[in-house]
């Protein structure tokens, strides 16, 4: 993985993320991408790396709390439902991507003009760090498994 080299050199760091999408939620497809990411890596990078594989798309870990939503979109006070989907559904969402985007337009209240001004690829990043607790995350097995790798590279880390 030669951008993994290159980030290295350009701009060490302690532990590197790799994200890549799995298809399917069977644990399999998730194992099979954590070795395709460490197939392509240096050896000496395979241990300061965290793969990332969600189900579907990054998106689909952000659809999980209303208050980060309303924040992301600049109106705190929607009061309108917000549709999310229940977290033991949450990876079956077939297009989670293009529906953070729809819920961040529609709770944004804008309209016309300012709405195509609306930005949600950029909200998308708010939306992330907005969220104040992801537990929730915890019943999907994808994220358990990032979770693990997370604990294991910091321990590696600090035993430095």
């Amino acid at each position: 993985m030669d951008k993994a080299k290159l980030a290295m050199r350009y701009f060490p760091f302690d532990i590197l993320f790799v994200h890549r999408d799995a298809e399917r939620t069977d644990f399999s497809m998730i194992r099979q991408r954590v070795e395709e990411i460490r197939r392509d890596l240096e050896p000496d990078l395979s241990g300061k790396t965290v793969c990332v594989i969600p189900v579907k798309m990054m998106e689909t870990w952000l659809l999980i709390e209303v208050e980060a939503i309303k924040k992301a979109a600049g109106n705190r006070n929607y009061s309108k439902l917000i549709d999310l989907p229940p977290i033991k559904r949450l990876e079956n969402e077939n297009q989670p991507k293009e529906k953070l985007h729809h819920i961040l337009r529609e709770v944004s209240g804008l309209k016309g003009r300012n709405l195509k001004k609306f930005n949600p690829e950029a909200a998308v990043h708010l939306v992330a760090e907005n969220i104040k607790d992801f537990s929730p995350l915890r019943n999907l097995e994808a994220f358990r498994a990032f979770e693990a790798e997370q604990i294991m590279a910091v321990d590696r880390f600090l035993e430095k």
